[in-house]
């Protein structure tokens, strides 16, 4: 038995949601169906692709902001478009964005943020932990770097990492901050990410 159900997920399209819930609209359909395509070249490159596209089906919608004795189907598009519209509240905000995947990282509300990577022998844990993105391969140290809020925008200080920090490819010294744009490069050792500060841009 599981060895069939191997088979149909990987040989069998998924039902379409329209099918089970004959009320969503037929672009959100679209876009749950690119996202569980079977060919990686047919699905979104990214989130912020994927939430770009969710957020453009949210806008078409006219829904009231709370149901009134909904039915099943409408409590399911409710739910579904909140959830739609929390995520992009996450996109109005400072973040970064992982060039090789895409993975979005926001930058917490805190005037300083650490940069670095999980370490389980010590007690530090960063802000933004860039373990999971290859971080420890790329040469990414414990306390890598350090954002800093400030009145005019967002600044980067390199904390005497092992293989430096760099803003659009230039060195960032130790206890020199670095003014960020939105759309710069910055880069943690080998690893490469996008600044973000506003909102993000439509597909």
């Amino acid at each position: 038995m599981a060895f069939e159900v191997v088979v149909m997920h990987v040989n069998d399209s998924p039902p379409k949601p329209r099918d089970l819930v004959p009320d969503i609209p037929q672009a959100l359909e679209n876009i749950i169906l690119k996202a569980l395509a079977k060919s990686p070249d047919e699905r979104y490159l990214g989130m912020p692709d994927m939430v770009a596209s969710l957020g453009g089906v949210l806008d078409t919608l006219h829904l009231p902001p709370k149901p009134v004795s909904p039915e099943r189907t409408d409590e399911t598009l409710y739910q579904a478009t909140m959830q739609i519209d929390s995520i992009q509240t996450v996109l109005k905000g400072p973040r970064f964005v992982v060039a090789a995947t895409g993975s979005l990282l926001v930058i917490p509300e805190k005037d300083q943020v650490l940069i670095g990577r999980t370490d389980p022998r010590s007690n530090t844990v960063p802000d933004i932990d860039l373990s999971m993105y290859g971080g420890a391969s790329a040469g990414v140290s414990r306390q890598h770097a350090r954002l800093l809020r400030k009145n005019d925008g967002w600044l980067i200080e390199d904390l005497r990492s092992t293989n430096g920090t760099y803003v659009n490819n230039h060195p960032v010294a130790p206890a020199q901050p670095r003014l960020l744009h939105d759309g710069d490069s910055v880069r943690c050792g080998q690893l490469v990410l996008t600044f973000h500060l506003d909102e993000a841009d439509p597909v």
